[in-house]
């Protein structure tokens, strides 16, 4: 504690403007999806066929008017999703989702229908709900988390840097015998 408070701390503030400019990257926030699914899972090679046009007539449905959110209530096999409305609940990211599921979601506008979409899950329809593009969060949206993190890892590195004061020196000599003593409690 005393060392700590020896510790000269810097500008974070500048610091931390300093760290954003150089690594932008780290603050690019990748596109984001809301989706709701109908699924027809897929347990065997033997219900295959029949998942597929259990799936497609339930796209036929759809195409004729039928309701998204009340379809998958009664058909997905998501038991997750299914009581929401086929609705997955949270904003996803490409690395979330299996890649025909992604690939099929990134075609889509908001509140449009995928067409019948394989996976190793079983079979799909796809609606998304919403859609976020890829941004960069703005310095004034990351600075009071980028400040705190740079004081915590600053305080860190000067605490492991002085430690070595109190360390004696690696040539350092002892008397064995004082030693023992201390350490037997004589």
């Amino acid at each position: 504690e005393h060392t700590r408070k020896q510790i000269q701390l810097p500008n974070f503030a500048a610091l931390a403007r300093e760290h954003y400019a150089i690594h932008r990257d780290e603050f690019q926030l990748p596109e984001q999806f809301k989706a709701a699914h109908i699924l027809k899972k897929v347990q065997c090679e033997c219900e295959r066929e029949k998942q597929r046009q259990s799936i497609e007539q339930l796209l036929g449905q759809l195409q004729a008017g039928a309701d998204f959110a009340t379809l998958a209530k009664i058909e997905s096999d998501d038991v997750g999703s299914a009581a929401n409305g086929g609705d997955l609940g949270r904003w996803l990211k490409r690395k979330d989702l299996v890649a025909p599921f992604a690939d099929a979601l990134a075609k889509l506008e908001n509140g449009q229908l995928s067409g019948v979409v394989e996976t190793q899950f079983g079979f799909h329809i796809i609606k998304r709900l919403d859609y976020q593009p890829a941004q960069l969060q703005s310095f004034d949206e990351v600075r009071e988390s980028l400040e705190q993190r740079l004081r915590g890892s600053y305080a860190d590195d000067q605490l492991v840097q002085r430690s070595g004061d109190y360390l004696p020196p690696a040539d350092a000599k002892f008397d064995e015998s004082a030693l023992q003593s201390l350490l037997s409690g004589h």
